[in-house]
């Protein structure tokens, strides 16, 4: 089920593509990435390697996120390939921090005082790739970010999701 979702993603994902890439690698895009945590994400390109990344979520169980990150990117990492669409992949990686402030128990399962209000602190490494689409300023990414809980203990952490952005002039 998963394989023919994302077969059908990369396929609509394809109409866009063309050999005069329209990339965009300044200003500032905004949309959803969806995994952990779903949420309304924001970008601004500072140059075509550097980025800040932001995330918003909010869960009607009494679960507030937020994040930022500096993403530094590898533009024309695949350069060198001959299939288009690998040269419009740029890979990132990152480092960041994220607050969820919760009173959702079930977001607390492993908290042997479930239910109360807890708020974790996580340092965040983000590692990525997008796909700038070449007909219009979309931006489509993937990424796994490993991170450390650094309140109220040390843990480590997994998160993750697939994205999308709009990018404005």
């Amino acid at each position: 089920m998963r394989s023919s979702l994302l077969c059908i993603l990369i396929n609509v994902l394809a109409l866009f593509s063309s050999p005069a890439q329209a990339a965009r690698s300044d200003g500032f895009g905004l949309g959803l990435i969806l995994g952990s945590p779903t949420a309304i994400t924001g970008k601004m390109y500072m140059n075509s390697k550097e980025a800040w990344d932001a995330g918003l979520a909010y869960d009607l169980d009494d679960s507030f996120t937020i994040y930022g990150d500096y993403l530094h990117h590898w533009p024309n990492a695949f350069a060198g390939q001959r299939e288009q669409f690998l040269r419009e992949l740029t890979p990132y990686v990152g480092i960041g921090g994220l607050f969820h402030d919760s009173t959702d128990p079930y977001r607390n399962r492993d908290n042997p005082r479930r239910g109360e209000h807890v708020v974790n602190l996580i340092l965040r490494v983000p590692l990525g790739i997008e796909w700038m689409t070449p007909k219009v300023p979309l931006g489509v990414f993937i990424e796994l970010v490993p991170g450390i809980f650094l309140a109220p203990e040390v843990d480590s952490s997994i998160m993750g999701g697939v994205g999308l952005r709009y990018y404005f002039d």
